[in-house]
């Protein structure tokens, strides 16, 4: 039987956060996106740079990788409630199956992660990065970040990620 070929590893993703949904992200090791994302979301290895775009604060922070492939509804309760808008919107993801981002990313970290306030005009779209937007925030992050003391409780294996998920989330 001929294998299907495979799709090459993504460059990077960029996942975005509100003030209400920062604290769950970083609680539970977790980054989420549309159920639109998921076949992309396939394509990221352990090596793959995810960063997270908090639009609210206009702070970028990275750089995560991932704990484990990519699920649906890994947590299914993930930002329901007060974090995406009150319970009628969480009771409706709930009747439709899990979380209102149910493309999820146990993600970890292996030293501090960086923060960053890109320039004014700077603009993105949450998905799939080029590898030259990848570069590009990386020596952004390296040169002109700080060490983002709020993005602490990201685990530093993959063994403390998971723990972390039985963690129950508080929102901002």
């Amino acid at each position: 039987q001929p294998q299907k070929p495979q799709r090459p590893p993504l460059p990077g993703f960029l996942f975005f956060c509100s003030g209400r949904t920062f604290s769950e992200c970083m609680q539970r090791s977790l980054l989420g996106s549309g159920p639109g994302d998921m076949r992309v979301l396939e394509r990221v290895t352990p090596t793959t740079p995810l960063f997270l775009f908090h639009f609210s604060r206009r702070l970028l922070y990275g750089v995560f990788y991932a704990a484990q492939p990519a699920a649906l509804n890994q947590v299914p309760e993930a930002w329901c409630g007060k974090a995406t808008g009150g319970p009628s919107k969480a009771t409706a993801s709930k009747k439709a199956g899990g979380s209102p981002y149910p493309a999820q990313l146990r993600v970890l970290r292996t030293g501090d992660i960086r923060v960053w306030t890109p320039p004014d005009g700077a603009r993105y779209t949450q998905g799939a990065m080029s590898s030259e937007l990848v570069d590009t925030l990386l020596r952004a992050l390296r040169a002109r970040g700080r060490s983002a003391r709020e993005a602490d409780l990201i685990s530093q294996s993959s063994s403390s990620a998971s723990s972390s998920a039985s963690s129950s989330a508080s929102s901002s």
